[in-house]
C-alpha cells in the first residue's frame, strides 16, 4: 500500500482521475467501496449486538440484585423469627427453674407443716398443698414439658 492511500471516509470523494493517479481501476474502487460499506454495516451490527449484550447484562445484574434483596430479606425474617423462639425459649426454661426451685421449696413447707404438732401449720398445708398442685397442673397442660 502506497502512502496516499486515502481514508475510506472520504472514498465517496474520489474521482475517476483520483483512480488513475492510485493505479487502481474503477472497478477495483468500486469494490472497496462496497467492501467499505459491507463492513461499516457488519460494525453497526456488532454495535447493536454489544448494546444488547450490555443491556441483557443489566438486566440480569438488576434481577439478580432484587433476587439477592429477597433472599437477604428473607434470611433477616428467618433470623429474627430463631431469635424471637430462642428468647422464647429462654424465657420458659428460666420460669421453669424458678418454678422448679419454687416447687421443691413447697415440698419441703409441706411436709414441715403436715409433720407438725400445731393445727394451725398442719391447715397450711393443705394451702401450701394447693399451690403445689396449681404450679404442677401449669406444667401438665404443657406438650412436651414445654
Amino acid at each position: 500500500m502506497s502512502d496516499n492511500w486515502p481514508d475510506l471516509e472520504y472514498a465517496e470523494e474520489i474521482t475517476f482521475e483520483g483512480c488513475a493517479r492510485l493505479a487502481i481501476a474503477p472497478e477495483e474502487y468500486e469494490a472497496l467501496l462496497s467492501s467499505h460499506a459491507d463492513l461499516q454495516a457488519r460494525l453497526a451490527e456488532c454495535e447493536r449486538d454489544r448494546d444488547e449484550a450490555n443491556a441483557k447484562w443489566r438486566g440480569m445484574a438488576t434481577l439478580e440484585n432484587a433476587q439477592t434483596a429477597a433472599a437477604n430479606a428473607i434470611a433477616d425474617t428467618l433470623r429474627a423469627q430463631l431469635a424471637e423462639t430462642q428468647n422464647q425459649r429462654m424465657q420458659e426454661k428460666t420460669q421453669f427453674v424458678q418454678d422448679l426451685k419454687r416447687v421443691f421449696q413447697l415440698g419441703q413447707t409441706y411436709w414441715a407443716q403436715a409433720d407438725s404438732m400445731s393445727f394451725s401449720q398442719n391447715r397450711r398445708a393443705d394451702q401450701t398443698l394447693h399451690k403445689f398442685r396449681e404450679i404442677v397442673a401449669k406444667y401438665e397442660e404443657k406438650p412436651n414439658g414445654n
